[in-house]
């Protein structure tokens, strides 16, 4: 254990403690100051920025937790894209990053990149993994979802000829029925939902469950387990958008 591991170590124990020294000597020093004018003018600035730096620190600790143990679900895709929208805004990172699994991406095409495009303030990664038009699987798809994904390819072609600023894409597709759909965004919030089967034609149902969002936390951790699982470890296929992508 390093030393400042070791120092964090102890601020994070003694940190309830320390606030409380702090409070009281700013109590001391509030009532008794003219006794002890040195330590007027030299410790209690020292223990008010202390007292409220603690105060800040529990407040935001508190918010982590209460958003860590806070589920919504969001029916509709406007519902999802404003709270992509504002926790893009929120977000203060070198480079951002958002990873799309669903069935033709058309939603991500149309909709998402543009608003990402406008609304990031850093330089921006999307990664996106669709249904292959061409799968041996594609029988059990709902009809438009081939035409859907090669449409999805080619806009994503023809976004990135234009050479958008701090943005970079990447597309990928899968062979296999799709179960999960969801967006991971900077790897700490993520919205989850699954793919249903149509009971009338036994193919798969166009629309997926809603979409659940979750804060990463270790109370949410397999959530994020499985959708990451499915992006990185499911076999798929590589889409060359731009003409010197390797």
């Amino acid at each position: 254990m390093s030393w400042i591991t070791k120092l964090q170590y102890i601020y994070k124990k003694y940190q309830r403690r320390l606030l409380y020294v702090d409070l009281v000597i700013i109590l001391v020093v509030f009532y008794f100051g003219n006794y002890f004018e040195w330590v007027k003018n030299v410790v209690l600035p020292a223990a008010i920025v202390s007292a409220l730096a603690i105060i800040i620190e529990i407040l935001f600790s508190m918010s982590n937790f209460i958003e860590s143990n806070y589920t919504k679900e969001y029916k509709t895709v406007g519902e999802v894209l404003s709270k992509i929208v504002s926790i893009i805004q929120n977000e203060e990172k070198a480079q951002q990053e958002i990873i799309v699994v669903g069935s033709s991406g058309g939603t991500t095409i149309n909709v998402m990149i543009q608003n990402i495009i406008d609304t990031a303030k850093s330089p921006f990664k999307v990664s996106l993994l669709i249904a292959n038009p061409e799968s041996k699987m594609s029988h059990y798809f709902p009809d438009h979802w081939a035409l859907e994904s090669e449409t999805t390819i080619n806009r994503l072609k023809s976004v990135l000829s234009e050479k958008p600023k701090n943005l970079v894409v990447e597309c990928f597709v899968h062979d296999f029925i799709p179960s999960i759909a969801g967006i991971l965004i900077n790897e700490k919030h993520l919205f989850l939902g699954a793919y249903v089967w149509n009971e009338n034609n036994k193919k798969m149902s166009a629309q997926f469950n809603p979409l659940l969002y979750f804060f990463r936390s270790p109370e949410n951790e397999t959530q994020f387990k499985i959708f990451e699982s499915w992006f990185y470890n499911s076999p798929k296929t590589k889409i060359k958008l731009i003409e010197d992508e390797n």
